[in-house]
């Protein structure tokens, strides 16, 4: 498109011929496009929401091939081919948290994972209580357990089982290290402390990669990154990052390891990048190019055989991409 968005993108999904984008915009790629659009390879279509469908698209998915949206307020919404709409029973929040941040499915099933304390129901008044997270049974939000103390950011799978992570402290009511495996149709927390929070996950080097804003996983001192081999928890070398920076996303590119986020300093490269890779052999972090700069990055995607990123970012070298961008 026109290498521009004026907020910042933080869902990717790829589909087909189709890369679906959200974030907080009302214009990308040129067309004009309230919080969603689409791009079909040569142009962005406009698909946006209308007033009062939420002010922000933090999550997005395509169960049983229909496309969903969530984020701030109520949600998810689903696409009809020609507008938006609530489905009968929807997740809402309370004054305290009133997010839908992740939506994954597993196993044929919808699950989403935010910070929202209840589901409605078609009549009036009819509501229940869900904790954080919450699965799709035919049109209704289900509560899954005891539900998770504290936000959800997102979902992974790793070794052919489920995982959410986040900001929670406790799963079912029993302690969890902001993360939770999905095992024999219960989730339970795995290890016990890590301080900070985490905010993506990827499998790289036959490892789960924990990245966020992390400075000690079981008693270690760690630098934005954990490993969990499915036994336990350690601080993963390299590091990347400091304390004042964060992890924002990671994906895995042509067999090495992708890192989003900011102010990251990596050996010869005399300026903070806010994307780096790091090759299969695990030596040192590499800067890419000229890397991207005036904001953060939020998320990857892999489409026609490029990886795209998706942020709060303003440029890619010299070149104009706000908020969205390619790598070949």
């Amino acid at each position: 498109g026109t290498g521009t968005c004026d907020g910042p993108v933080h869902t990717l999904l790829a589909d087909g011929e189709d890369l679906y984008v959200g974030g907080v915009f009302s214009q990308i790629g040129g067309v004009t496009s309230k919080n969603i659009a689409r791009w079909n390879g040569g142009a962005m279509v406009a698909m946006g929401f209308t007033s009062g469908q939420g002010s922000g698209v933090y999550a997005l998915a395509k169960p049983h091939g229909v496309l969903c949206a969530a984020g701030y307020y109520n949600g998810p919404y689903w696409w009809d081919g020609a507008a938006w709409a609530l489905g009968p029973q929807y997740i809402r929040g309370n004054t305290t948290g009133n997010e839908i941040a992740a939506l994954r499915e597993f196993q044929g099933q919808l699950v989403a994972g935010g910070f929202f304390d209840w589901a409605y129901g078609p009549a009036q008044y009819t509501y229940w209580t869900i904790r954080n997270i919450a699965r799709l049974d035919a049109d209704r939000w289900m509560p899954l357990g005891r539900g998770i103390s504290d936000p959800v950011e997102g979902f992974v799978e790793f070794r052919g089982e489920p995982y959410a992570f986040g900001q929670f402290r406790f799963v079912n009511d029993h302690p969890a290290a902001k993360v939770a495996r999905l095992t024999d149709g219960a989730w339970e927390g795995i290890g016990s402390d890590i301080v900070g929070t985490v905010w993506c996950a990827a499998e790289f080097n036959a490892v789960l990669l924990l990245g966020g804003t992390i400075s000690r996983v079981e008693g270690s001192t760690c630098q934005n990154l954990v490993a969990w081999d499915g036994v336990q928890l350690r601080p993963f070398a390299p590091g990347l990052g400091s304390s004042s920076s964060s992890i924002g996303a990671m994906r895995v590119y042509k067999g090495d390891l992708y890192a989003g986020g900011g102010d990251f300093y990596v050996p010869n490269s005399p300026y903070a990048q806010v994307i780096v890779r790091l090759v299969a052999e695990m030596s040192n972090w590499q800067a890419l190019a000229s890397g991207l700069s005036g904001g953060g990055v939020k998320d990857f995607e892999e489409f026609e055989g490029d990886l795209i990123a998706g942020g709060s970012f303003q440029n890619a070298g010299a070149i104009t991409a706000r908020g969205i961008a390619r790598w070949n």
